[in-house]
């Protein structure tokens, strides 16, 4: 039976081609304007779960990518984000997110509530996207009430799952590229009903270049969004058995695809020259192939776990070692059995296929065998594909709405307690980000052996308690063991809470050239922070210690020791790493313990300037000031 269609897209058949299709359990038709009421309706919800998270700090990666980024300052920044510039590696090869980040910082500033509000509105609007693009394909069945598809938008919107792309300003990359990639699907919607509207043979229409652009900017966003090239003919699929004609739209669109292979065949060649596709040959043993799909089985397993009981949320996993084959296959099993089970089904309802599959499509780049072993588990990475699994669980669940026969208002009802309580899970889960310490003490509460949160906890309590941070450091020491990788974080963790423990004896009061009488003397405490760091380099050799190089310069400078240490510190700024900022406040400090006032004002003023917010800076200008000096050489400082 072929479905006709009205102007506005709408389908005309008495009874639908598929009788296996979800029912919507509100049984209301809502009109464009009901739909945008309880759309804004959304977008108050959702504020109100996260405005409490607008104004928290800049966390992990946003330190280096937004709050010490020295592109988001500079005018040609907007195209520094294209290209591999060292202190914009966040954004390499991910231009869309760079770019936005840019015009927040022309906008708000290092204001971190302006950057929140912003993957606020895009997490709105991906929803609003999902929703809309849910409805015009239940139109395709017969299906033209968009309650169900409202309530798998707004329970997707609240899950406490996806809150990581909208707290951490660093994962807007997801949440962007989410946007673009189901705004190319409704736009293939669309352009389909349009071509069955004209019955012509036409493929260029204002609908599917708006597919075609916006699928470019999907995968310029995140790499994942080379799954449209698979998800594109999928829906073509689906939508021709809506005509009894499974390949009528995949035959007509071959150009389509063609196009978009060459473009993404471009990009991806782009993606392969860059720094981040380091990430996928590095990292062992995980950076086999074999290896690292033994480790995915467990992972997506749990990602699907979590949509069902989002407990316990980590914001990221601890390294996960080789497995066996009695800690994978039984989940490996379990995801083919669900492949399987969906294939099945979809011989007697297309439907099914269509989400079934997109959800392993999506998370195929990055869950199957292509290795990632720096970050094998990502909760991040669910964002999209956990609609597609919302989509069949509310379907199974108005099946049994159905056979209880439950009515509209219980039906609503249930919808409602599933959307309350998942809304009270994401604002618990969202308090976690309140700062950099707690943020990590929730992920060592959740997973004791995670070295690497222990170590960004220790970092995190630096300023605020170095003693604690020095206990971090033990924890590190003590589980690292044979690693010398983790053993060298661990000394170079030790080392930085002895060089803050000095500063925090000082109190404020101590100078540059000594500690007032009767005052601890910290001197004897940065040669131990010295010899820390020395012990991290030779266990690390390959460098891979961010900031080292530069902690090394500051202690050298505190020992008195300045010549050495301006040295090293002038070659770390000629690398422009992501220490910048850091780097310029010890050189500033060395250079005025050895006269050269003039040059360390400079920098100190340039450092009040562009990132006044940080410790170091107003660390430095205490220690310049108490300084005992010429008054002409005192010119500038505060008393």
């Amino acid at each position: 039976m072929v479905i006709e269609y009205d102007r506005a897209g709408m389908s005309t058949a008495e009874e639908p081609l598929d009788t296996a299709k979800p029912v919507d359990p509100f049984h209301h038709k809502c009109s464009g304007y009901h739909r945008f009421f309880l759309w804004i309706l959304l977008f108050y919800a959702l504020f109100a779960i996260y405005g409490r998270a607008l104004p928290f700090p800049f966390l992990f990666d946003d330190v280096a990518s937004i709050q010490n980024n020295l592109d988001l300052r500079s005018k040609d920044g907007w195209f520094r984000v294209f290209t591999s510039h060292p202190t914009s590696l966040q954004f390499d090869r991910r231009p869309v997110g760079g770019l936005l980040s840019w015009l927040n910082f022309q906008v708000f500033g290092l204001n971190p509530a302006g950057f929140r509000a912003v993957n606020l509105m895009i997490h709105w609007l991906t929803a609003v996207l999902l929703g809309e693009t849910l409805i015009l394909a239940m139109r395709r069945v017969g299906q033209v009430r968009a309650g169900w598809a409202l309530a798998c938008a707004a329970v997707w919107a609240v899950h406490p799952l996806n809150s990581m792309p909208v707290v951490y300003i660093s994962q807007r990359m997801e949440s962007l590229m989410a946007a673009f990639y189901v705004v190319a699907l409704w736009a293939l919607l669309k352009a389909n009903v349009q071509g069955e509207l004209t019955r012509t043979n036409k493929i260029w229409s204002h609908s599917m270049m708006l597919c075609l652009c916006a699928a470019v900017l999907a995968i310029l966003s995140k790499e994942v969004g080379v799954t449209l090239l698979v998800a594109v003919p999928l829906v073509d699929w689906w939508c021709g058995t809506t005509q009894g004609q499974p390949w009528l739209f995949v035959k007509r669109n071959r150009k389509v695809y063609l196009i978009m292979g060459f473009v993404f065949g471009a990009v991806m060649l782009w993606h392969s020259r860059g720094p981040r596709a380091d990430e996928l040959i590095t990292g062992e043993p995980l950076a086999v192939p074999w290896e690292y799909f033994k480790v995915q089985c467990g992972s997506v397993f749990n990602y699907l776990k979590l949509i069902f009981w989002p407990h316990p949320l980590i914001f990221q996993h601890a390294p996960v070692p080789a497995m066996g084959l009695s800690q994978w296959l039984p989940q490996g099993l379990a995801l083919a059995a669900l492949l399987g089970l969906i294939l099945h089904l979809g011989r007697f309802y297309k439907w099914v296929v269509v989400p079934g599959l997109l959800f392993f499509i999506v998370l195929a780049p990055t869950s199957s065998f292509v290795p990632i072993p720096a970050d094998p588990q990502l909760e991040h990475r669910m964002y999209l594909p956990s609609f597609f699994v919302i989509i069949l669980a509310m379907a199974l669940g108005t099946g049994l709405v159905r056979l209880l026969k439950i009515g509209r208002w219980g039906s609503m009802a249930i919808v409602g307690v599933i959307g309350a309580v998942l809304s009270l899970a994401t604002v618990r889960r969202v308090a976690d980000y309140e700062s950099p310490a707690t943020l990590w003490n929730d992920v060592v509460s959740k997973q004791p052996w995670n070295g690497k949160a222990w170590i960004n906890l220790g970092i995190a309590l630096l300023d605020s308690d170095p003693q604690a941070a020095g206990q971090c450091a033990q924890h590190v020491i003590a589980m690292a063991e044979d690693n010398p990788t983790a053993l060298s974080w661990g000394r170079m963790l030790e080392g930085m809470a002895i060089f803050h423990q000095g500063d925090y004896q000082a109190g404020g009061n101590t100078a540059l050239s000594g500690s007032a009488p009767g005052e601890p003397q910290p001197e004897g405490d940065y040669s131990l922070a010295l010899a820390a760091f020395e012990e991290a380099g030779k266990l690390n050799s390959a460098g891979e210690l961010t900031g080292l190089s530069t902690y090394i310069g500051h202690t050298l400078i505190r020992l008195n020791r300045i010549d050495e240490g301006i040295g090293l510190l002038r070659q770390e700024l000629a690398r422009e790493s992501f220490g910048t900022y850091a780097a310029k406040a010890a050189l500033a400090e060395g250079l005025y313990k050895q006269g050269n006032t003039v040059e360390a004002l400079q920098l100190l003023a340039q450092l009040k300037q562009e990132a006044p917010q940080l410790r170091i800076v107003a660390e430095v200008e205490r220690r310049m000031a108490s300084a005992p000096s010429q008054p002409s050489d005192r010119a500038g400082l505060p008393k």
